[in-house]
Formats: structure tokens, sequence, C-alpha cells
């Protein structure tokens, strides 16, 4: 699952909601195989949901779990222009800083969240960190093969962003 659920509830609110309750947050986690771009934002509110790996290795220990990662300053233009610069608009508002300063924010949040993934995940054989714009993917295809059959072909770069910050 992206983002939102079949029943429209942004997954992010949803896992946010059952933190307090690993059982509560396995039942609402269990009917995806995976699930990404765990954010939930407005002007209001902004929560990075990637940053409850921990909970979801407690909730599912013996899950495969993927660090995604490229170079900061693509990433960076990625959410820029996310959401027509509507995501960098509500980050901006509900931080309450100019572009820079949410870029640097952006920055360091990441840099502190790999940090943590990768200290969290140490030697664990189940957790990967996967270059995106350097790794080929049949590294992935390989960490997953113990549980998924997935071909090389099967992948494709999609929707990349073209656009500078």
């Amino acid at each position: 699952v992206h983002w939102l659920s079949p029943r429209k509830e942004n997954i992010t609110d949803g896992i946010e909601a059952r933190l307090a309750d690993r059982q509560a947050l396995r039942e609402y986690l269990s009917p995806w195989t995976a699930y990404s771009d765990l954010v939930s934002a407005s002007e209001t509110r902004f929560v990075e949901g990637n940053g409850f790996f921990p909970a979801f290795h407690d909730a599912f220990p013996q899950s495969y779990f993927v660090l995604n990662d490229r170079d900061v300053e693509a990433w960076l233009r990625s959410r820029v222009q996310h959401s027509n610069g509507t995501f960098l608009q509500r980050a901006m508002a509900y931080h309450g800083a100019d572009k820079e300063q949410v870029l640097d924010l952006w920055r360091r949040q990441l840099a502190q969240h790999t940090a943590k993934a990768l200290d969290h995940f140490a030697s664990n054989p189940r957790f990967i960190h996967f270059r995106i714009d350097r790794d080929p993917i049949e590294r992935m295809v390989g960490f997953l093969a113990p549980a998924f059959t997935i071909s090389p072909s099967d992948w494709m770069v999609h929707k990349k962003s073209k656009a500078r910050a």
C-alpha cells in the first residue's frame, strides 16, 4: 500500500493511532505485504511515519526491512516538487520556515533517520540499505529471494523527476 489505504485513510494516521497497542498495529498493517510513503502532512500536522520503524520491527520481527536511500539533493528536489509544490508549502507553513530552512531541516532529519535505522538494524540479516540511485535491482531481488519471487524485469523507473529545486 502506498500512503493511502483502500479505505481512503492515510496509513500514517492509522499507524500513529495504533502505535501504543502492538496487537492493534499488527492487525492494521497485516493486510499489506509492504507499505511506503509514510507521510501525513498538513499546515497544522507533519508526521514522518518512516520513523516508526522500531514499532514495525517490534510488531513484525521476522519481516524484511528496506531503507531506500538516494542522493540527498535529489531527494530534496523530489520533495520540493511533490504535489506541484504543495508538499513544500505545507512543510513551510507547519514549521513556520522559509524554503531553505525547510530544506536544511529535511537534510538533518534524513541524516538522523538514516543513522537511527542503520544503528537499529545493525547486523540484522532482514535489513537492507538500498541506494535506488546506485544499487542494481538484482541486489534487492536477492535480498528478498528467501520469501519472494521477484524478477528484475518487473522493475522500472517510474515518474523520475527532471526538475531542479
